[in-house]
């Protein structure tokens, strides 16, 4: 695959690291949205020798869904750019790990994995089941989970797993649960801190709850809202950088408006994934009464986006009684970070269309937030 041009349907040859990697990921996710994705992957790989800590193409090894024969394909390249120390950033160890644990040397992605959480000499792993979060924060997207987790992980009784949105329960569920384990520490080998993992997505999948119930007795659920028809915008904003959404907010929510307007009251109750996800992304109530299926109110905390950047301390003592941990000054002296914000302001929605999905699909939703 040579240098892309503008024949490849660049505008420009690159020149700097940094533009010629910019140019291999829009060719990537140009070539994965024609549903090639080994040649998008590779694209992204090139985009990785190019400019080393290139995020869009580490994001996007990451999180593309490959089947077997394509990671066979894709992984001696991967393995050569980090094993050789071309490619240094630990998100590219932990794709290289993830490839490793699904078609290539298991034992070898153990060791990058203990690596993560600064462990040595551990082996079976997998096989302890002490080794598990304590507390999930499942959703949603796009509602400031990852600036609250680098706000909590300055908390010295709280333990973030650094690599946020594991996917385990959704995307990863067959890889089974020692895989799972292998990502936390036992919590006595980190001084009884309290583990937590972050994956937004586990909100709105309807098999998920069962899953966790089954899975981690005990654990705590906290769930970030955010004003619906905020939420469904900024989502149309990451679509547009990350999976090429095509055409206006006002085209693609006012589309989606009317599909889901067709659906029974059965199919909307457990309504997963459905792209774009702009509106049945933001329809919280219905995805939260699943969880109440399973969870006690007691394991469940609600929590307004909004009131992450307004009053954080607040927020931080909230946090702090639910997961049973000391209130720490050092959150009250913390700015609260603004991480994964989108790099300009995203468009303002015609307001008879967002009051009409206020008032029909994201009815209930809008309630929600509004009562928290």
């Amino acid at each position: 695959m040579a240098e892309p041009t503008r024949s490849a349907g660049d505008s420009l040859t690159a020149a700097s690291p940094q533009a010629a990697a910019q140019a291999w990921c829009l060719l990537g996710q140009q070539l994965r949205s024609r549903g090639k994705p080994r040649q998008a992957a590779r694209a992204f790989l090139r985009a990785l020798r190019r400019q080393h800590d290139c995020q869009s193409a580490l994001r996007a090894l990451d999180f593309h869904r490959f089947d077997d024969d394509d990671l066979r394909a894709l992984l001696p390249e991967l393995d050569q750019l980090v094993r050789s120390g071309t490619c240094q950033q630990p998100r590219a160890q932990l794709v290289l790990a993830d490839w490793h644990h699904r078609v290539g040397d298991r034992s070898l992605a153990e060791r990058f994995y203990q690596g993560l959480l600064g462990e040595t000499g551990e082996t079976n792993a997998g096989d302890d089941p002490e080794r598990r979060p304590d507390a999930l924060v499942i959703g949603a997207p796009k509602c400031g989970t990852t600036s609250l987790m680098g706000y909590l992980g300055h908390h010295p009784q709280l333990w973030c797993q650094p690599r946020k949105e594991l996917h385990f329960f959704n995307n990863r569920w067959h890889w089974g649960l020692p895989w799972y384990r292998e990502q936390f520490p036992r919590r006595g080998s980190i001084g009884g801190r309290v583990r937590l993992e972050a994956t937004p997505d586990y909100l709105q999948a309807p098999e998920i709850p069962e899953r966790v119930a089954a899975t981690l007795p005990g654990v705590k659920l906290i769930m970030l809202l955010r004003e619906p028809v905020a939420r469904a915008l900024s989502w149309y904003q990451h679509q547009r950088r990350w999976a090429d959404l095509q055409g206006s907010a006002e085209a693609v929510i006012s589309r989606e408006l009317a599909e889901l307007e067709r659906l029974s009251s059965t199919e909307l109750s457990r309504l997963g994934w459905r792209a774009p996800n702009c509106l049945a992304g933001s329809r919280y109530d219905a995805q939260i009464q699943l969880w109440r299926l399973h969870f006690p109110a007691e394991r469940m905390l609600l929590l307004k986006f909004e009131q992450l950047h307004s009053h954080p301390s607040q927020v931080a003592e909230l946090l702090c009684a639910f997961l049973d941990v000391s209130p720490a000054r050092i959150l009250r002296e913390q700015p609260f970070p603004s991480l994964n914000a989108a790099p300009e302001p995203y468009p303002k929605l015609d307001p008879q269309l967002a009051q009409r999905c206020r008032h029909t699909i994201l009815r209930g939703a809008h309630r929600l937030w509004c009562q928290l």
